[in-house]
């Protein structure tokens, strides 16, 4: 089945929410709310949307609830299985990008969120000195819950959109191996609809040079 993924509208929409600080999106944050779903998962979806909004992102951009959003939109349009995989697109990264504590995580999410995004977390540190990190990495995420695995995908898949922004030609360069190697079986393992996305991705990043953020900005005519 063909995905209706276009490339360049979704690299523009990145561009430009990594271009200004995260405001509260209604139309993504409303569409994450909208079809099938229970008044509990509803309530788990606006739970997760308000710790956010109220998070304080290490080291990170104030646009970063963007990427989140994104990721747990990917979920809701690509993705199959329990509806807790929207909370978990919101929430993968908060062991990362916040100091947030796992009992309170617990507490306000439950035992299978915070499992799913420790089970997410990558230590980098251990990535850049343990040859054989990534490899055992995605050996636990094989063992994981389906949804785990798929929001591991769309963080990627949100990511390699604009990998051209990273200064590092190594960084890049071992990004797409990562996903070359570990990644793409998963996407065939449990979202093969989208391996054609990924592999054309793959084509054109391997293409790209390094820009800045302004400079894609410009050349695409976005401003302010």
């Amino acid at each position: 089945m063909r995905v209706m993924f276009e490339i360049a509208k979704e690299r523009h929409e990145k561009a430009v929410s990594m271009s200004r600080p995260y405001t509260r999106d209604a139309v993504a944050e409303s569409a994450l709310l909208t079809g099938n779903l229970s008044e509990k998962d509803r309530s788990n979806i606006e739970n997760a949307l308000n710790y956010l909004r109220h998070s304080n992102f290490i080291g990170r951009e104030a646009n970063y609830m963007a990427h989140a959003v994104r990721v747990a939109l990917y979920f809701k349009k690509f993705g199959k299985g329990r509806a807790d995989g929207i909370s978990l697109g919101l929430l993968h990264n908060i062991y990362e990008v916040t100091d947030k504590a796992r009992a309170e995580v617990i507490e306000r999410f439950g035992q299978w969120i915070s499992d799913a995004c420790e089970g997410l977390v990558v230590d980098r540190e251990k990535q850049k000195s343990e040859p054989d990190f990534t490899a055992k990495y995605y050996a636990r995420l094989a063992v994981c819950d389906t949804e785990v695995r798929q929001i591991k995908i769309f963080d990627k898949l949100d990511n390699i959109l604009v990998l051209f922004l990273n200064p590092s030609a190594d960084v890049r360069k071992n990004y797409l191996a990562e996903i070359q190697e570990h990644l793409l079986p998963m996407v065939r393992r449990d979202l093969p609809k989208l391996e054609e996305i990924f592999q054309q991705l793959l084509a054109e990043a391997y293409q790209y040079e390094h820009q800045t953020l302004d400079a894609y900005l410009k050349r695409e005519g976005i401003t302010g």
